[in-house]
């Protein structure tokens, strides 16, 4: 097990002690408010704003055959409609042979009365769906909640199957008063937990069991891109481990049997010669040549399961079913995968690594976190944390250069998707584990591109106004691939919404490119019209502001006190290209000067020239830097200020003949 500090921290009311002092008494609060929790109050500069969690209790217990039993209880303060999401209630039976053996949940209202639910307001509803199965859960919402109330809620069931324990959030958006996590592991595995080090947080462990306690714990930060919820905030992280090992010997035993998997999976050298061999590889090619050609002819020919369209699971799935017919779905070979032409993203990076070492390069299986989600903990000695894999490529001497390459996410070769890269990861090799990180990408490798035309219609008083854009490498891929995933129906929508559609820009035309393919440039076609104002007969010069949903966007942060880091995405490069033509009977004058803003984050440069009928206005935007400290926060704000200034910097018409 993991060493933990242990603070000695009295319990509540409803936390019982036993001889080891683990034990937790789940069950549902008084249907009346204490003096204390009637005097609970909103006090924004106390962090309590729109409810306040007076307890929430779990106790998971693996000892339970078939499944796991789980209860859970909590009671909160609501403040603010803000905060009615508290009352949505999920019971997570998962399966047909889940039970609810106890469910309670009400509402205490100001005036006192209590609107209660019970079992028979639960709806069973679909949570996810595979091709063999289907989990689901019984939900409701409590009714009534306004600030004022109290509600209290809570079940004990059997779950219908066994899913391992996922991280546990002991931190809130709202304040927590006392939060419990007990688990009873499941007897004979080898199981650890990980806590966050927080001084109010309290483990007890008792025989095959631990109780996870913590007190009086402020709102959990909640901001735009900040560092990951689970580096910012306080958590729980149970889990079962492969062996009873801890430290590096736990992760070169990890090591050692990817690499066992790798050889079962790819088989013999002589069987991956074989595969390159009906690649009909150019035979003039060197070997990132070849690297690049078996690359490419893997994405071609196998499909990412994760990937698919709804067409291509459909389709997917009727193909499954004749091979379950024939008794043939098992896919867990390198020949199966490229017999079916489909495969999960681990076997795809598995595959591509096993034919990198056939062509003769070095190559590793590399285990990555969502740096969306969590870092890389190598003393949670899971592997659960892990979200994804790559491949590290090295040619040999005297080369030696390095290729990161993402086959299971589908980029293109020489591409990690972006939520891989700039983190720690774990690279198994014959001889052990080793960390490394893929870069990140650099700004000119993710560039955007828009390009503009705005004209003047119906005797000046609407605007025509077409836009394109274009964006490779990292920059809109998950726009491109939430499209690719869409109806026609759904995507229709989804692209007039992208290309700004509103009250103030009514568009009349959206498009996108070719989706076919997991990976390519994002395009997006817009047309439509927007209103004129300010501009009428009687006017003699004319101030026109340029901006709108067709420029790039500035990121967008305001001033005031921050709390985390900035952390961004992936670092771009963005230039916007506006022809502005004159409104009929006015004539540009003399242009704007030339405004350049260069700093350690972004660089930032707006030209503005003079076209035969009108102007041409170019504005550039560079991000730099992936991440802004919170000490840099205010200079950012003040340069972000600046650069909404240049982008209203107008465009001056004058009336043809005015002096």
């Amino acid at each position: 097990m993991l060493a933990v500090l242990v603070f000695l921290v009295p319990f509540s009311a409803y936390a019982r002690h036993g001889d080891d002092g683990t034990q937790l008494d789940v069950r549902p609060g008084a249907k009346v408010m204490s003096a204390e929790e009637k005097a609970i109050t909103a006090d924004p500069e106390k962090g309590i704003e729109h409810a306040v969690i007076l307890i929430e209790q779990t106790e998971r217990d693996d000892t339970t055959s078939g499944g796991y039993r789980l209860k859970y209880h909590l009671r909160a303060k609501i403040l603010s409609s803000e905060a009615r999401s508290l009352g949505d209630i999920t019971v997570p039976i998962y399966r047909e042979t889940g039970n609810v053996r106890k469910f309670w949940a009400y509402v205490i209202k100001p005036d006192g009365s209590v609107k209660e639910i019970g079992k028979k307001g639960l709806k069973k509803q679909v949570v996810t769906e595979s091709n063999r199965s289907k989990l689901t859960a019984l939900k409701t919402a409590l009714p009534e909640i306004e600030p004022g109330c109290v509600i209290d809620y809570g079940f004990d069931i059997l779950v219908g199957i066994f899913l391992p324990p996922r991280p546990v959030a002991l931190q809130r958006s709202w304040p927590v008063r006392e939060v419990h996590y007990r688990w009873l592991p499941y007897p004979g595995w080898s199981a650890g937990y990980y806590t966050t080090k927080d001084d109010r947080v309290e483990v007890k462990r008792g025989k095959d069991k631990i109780l996870v306690s913590a007190y009086d714990l402020p709102p959990r930060p909640d901001e735009p891109n900040m560092p990951p919820v689970r580096e910012v905030g306080i958590y729980l992280y149970p889990y079962y481990a492969r062996s009873s090992k801890a430290g590096a010997a736990y992760w070169n035993e990890v090591a050692g049997s990817t690499e066992r998997t790798l050889k079962s999976f790819c088989g013999s050298k002589r069987k991956m010669d074989k595969l390159i061999a009906k690649m009909e590889m150019p035979a003039s090619a060197d070997l990132p040549g070849k690297l690049r050609y078996a690359y490419d002819w893997l994405l071609e020919k196998v499909t990412n399961k994760s990937l698919m369209t709804k067409d291509e699971r459909a389709k997917w799935k009727i193909d499954l079913e004749d091979s379950r017919k024939k008794r043939s779905e098992v896919v867990d070979s390198a020949l199966d995968v490229l017999d079916k032409g489909w495969g999960t993203p681990y076997q795809i990076s598995l595959l591509y690594t096993g034919l990198a070492r056939a062509l003769g390069a070095e190559a590793n299986l590399v285990r990555a976190v969502d740096r969306t989600q969590q870092y890389f903990k190598p003393a949670l000695c899971s592997t659960e944390q892990f979200d994804s894999f790559f491949v590290e490529v090295t040619l040999p001497s005297p080369s030696g250069k390095v290729y990161f390459l993402d086959p299971g996410d589908g980029m293109p070769f020489g591409q990690i998707a972006w939520w891989l890269t700039g983190v720690t990861s774990l690279k198994s090799t014959p001889t052990g584990a080793k960390t490394l990180g893929a870069p990140l990408s650099r700004p000119a490798q993710n560039p955007v591109k828009t390009k503009t035309e705005i004209t003047f219609i119906d005797d000046n008083e609407a605007l025509d106004v077409n836009f394109s854009r274009r964006a490779s490498g990292q920059a809109m891929l998950l726009t491109r691939r939430a499209l690719r995933n869409m109806t026609p129906k759904e995507r229709e929508k989804t692209l007039l919404e992208y290309c700004g559609n509103s009250g103030d820009y009514e568009v009349s035309s959206a498009e996108t490119g070719d989706l076919t393919a997991l990976s390519g440039d994002y395009e997006l076609k817009c047309q439509g019209e927007a209103i004129v104002t300010g501009l009428d007969e009687d006017i003699s010069t004319y101030s026109f502001r340029w901006d709108g949903v067709w420029l790039s966007a500035l990121p967008d942060f305001d001033a005031g006190e921050r709390k985390t880091a900035i952390n961004f995405h992936y670092l771009y490069s963005k230039e916007d290209e506006l022809h502005v033509v004159a409104p009929e009977g006015f004539e540009a004058t003399e242009p704007p000067a030339r405004i350049n803003y260069d700093s350690s984050v972004l660089d930032y440069q707006l030209v503005v020239s003079k076209s035969p009928d009108g102007y041409i206005v170019v504005r550039k935007l560079v991000l730099k830097v992936p991440m802004i400290k919170r000490e840099g926060y205010d200079q950012f704000v003040k340069l972000l200020v600046k650069l909404k200034q240049a982008d209203e910097t107008p465009l001056v018409f004058k009336k043809i003949g005015a002096q």
